[in-house]
């Protein structure tokens, strides 16, 4: 699935502590869209990549080059790790996509092959764009970001991917 929209408030929910579903997360945040986040190891539930939330820092990982920073009432910009201190929010994985173009992406072996993906870009125009696909449906770290360049996107990131792959939006 890719879905396309022009978001007016963007969250992250810590959900290492509740586990609720995205329906459940959905019903209690009030949001219209909701998807899988980045790594996280499956028997502690700890994030991998760098993530901060509402101005608390939960992983400074220094391999992740880049990812998705912004404050508080904003849209998410493709920014430099090293930004993390002087912004609210921050969620990072792979990079695929800057100012437009392709990059050179770099992730463990185990990221690779085919799965379920989740990944959301941005498009000069503000909007996001989220490429969810299942275990069903399963392609590649480049078809990934072949979906988010065809999609326009200038900026784009790929998330976690394979059972954990969801998203659930008003289409």
């Amino acid at each position: 699935m890719i879905y396309t929209c022009k978001p007016t408030k963007v969250e992250i929910y810590d959900n290492r502590q509740t586990r609720y579903t995205a329906a459940k997360v959905k019903a209690i945040t009030g949001a219209d869209i909701v998807f899988n986040g980045g790594l996280f190891d499956m028997k502690t539930l700890a994030p991998y990549c760098a993530l901060k939330i509402n101005g608390v820092v939960k992983v400074n990982e220094s391999w992740v080059r880049n990812g998705f920073g912004w404050n508080n009432g904003e849209t998410p910009k493709l920014m430099s790790v090293a930004e993390l201190p002087n912004i609210d929010n921050f969620i990072a994985c792979v990079t695929a996509v800057e100012n437009g173009a392709k990059v050179s992406m770099s992730y463990p072996a185990d990221m690779g092959g085919r799965r379920g993906r989740t990944a959301f870009g941005m498009k000069s125009d503000g909007s996001m764009v989220i490429v969810c696909t299942s275990d069903k449906a399963p392609i590649t770290m480049e078809e990934t970001q072949d979906k988010l360049l065809a999609q326009g996107c200038i900026s784009g990131i790929i998330l976690d991917g394979g059972g954990s792959s969801q998203i659930i939006s008003p289409v």
